[in-house]
């Protein structure tokens, strides 16, 4: 508030005013309260002392504040753009029908049920060849048991017997390579 303040109006009083002759004395008097009053709640009155600086400054600091809250909006608003930007973002990455995680993990839940049904075929199918295999170990064990000791000599003779066919078929193979050379020299010494 400024320190201004405006001269009074001067007092009225009986020199002021000439007191009509109709009127009465009380009448005059409270007429003079009256004005007196008026005069006070002018000269204190903040609008008119000094009051308007005081609400023009306060409009001031309110159209900043306004300004200040305008930018912090805008501000505001670009951020969330970009988080805007961010979830496209991570929803794209989520539910991309190429490349998304949903997808691939809907993938994998799919490859996980057909490895788990190939394996399960794949453990069936090894029972069963378990239970073939079952009666011919026993029937090996006890053709063990029953053999003993001759078991080894007729597994010497198989060896035996697998060794002397490889070197027939070796010996053949020379046989028959000399033989093919022998031709392929007479052929050829015939030609010349």
């Amino acid at each position: 508030m400024s320190d201004y303040k405006k001269p009074p109006f001067p007092p009225i009083g009986k020199s002021a005013i000439a007191p009509p002759r109709a009127l009465e004395t009380g009448k005059l008097q409270s007429l003079e309260e009256m004005v007196r009053a008026m005069n006070d709640k002018i000269q204190r009155a903040e609008v008119l002392n000094g009051g308007f600086s005081e609400m023009k400054a306060q409009v001031t600091d309110i159209r900043y504040a306004q300004i200040k809250m305008e930018a912090e909006v805008k501000s505001i608003r670009a951020g969330e753009a970009s988080v805007k930007e961010s979830i496209e973002e991570i929803n794209d990455a989520i539910y991309d029908p190429d490349n998304g995680i949903y997808r691939r993990i809907n993938e994998s839940i799919t490859y996980d049920k057909v490895r788990d049904e190939k394996l399960d075929k794949a453990v069936m199918k090894l029972a069963k060849v378990e239970e073939i295999l079952a009666p011919i170990e026993k029937t090996e064990e006890d053709l063990k048991k029953i053999a003993g000791e001759d078991l080894k000599e007729l597994q010497s003779i198989v060896k035996t017997r697998q060794i002397i066919d490889r070197m027939f078929w070796i010996m053949l193979t020379g046989l028959v390579g000399g033989g093919a050379k022998i031709l392929w020299d007479l052929i050829a010494a015939v030609n010349n």
